[in-house]
């Protein structure tokens, strides 16, 4: 699970990946996951040694939300 939080490395092919599987959820399910990611930018931003959660983690249910996709 230490996947789930701070920044990671991601390659040109896991980036695609998450994208085919932001695609698959549903309009609501990407929302919550962009507006996640978001946030995460914006705490990466002002501290790079922060560990947010991934934006795809569920805190609510503690699932990845692209498990299938991950890198």
């Amino acid at each position: 699970m230490n996947c789930c939080f701070g920044a990671i490395p991601i390659t040109a092919v896991d980036a695609w990946r998450l994208r085919l599987g932001l695609a698959a959820l549903n309009a609501e399910e990407q929302r919550r996951v962009l507006d996640r990611a978001e946030e995460v930018r914006k705490a990466l931003t002002r501290d790079s040694a922060a560990m947010p959660p991934c934006p795809v983690l569920n805190l609510e249910t503690g699932r990845c939300e692209l498990y299938q996709h991950r890198p």
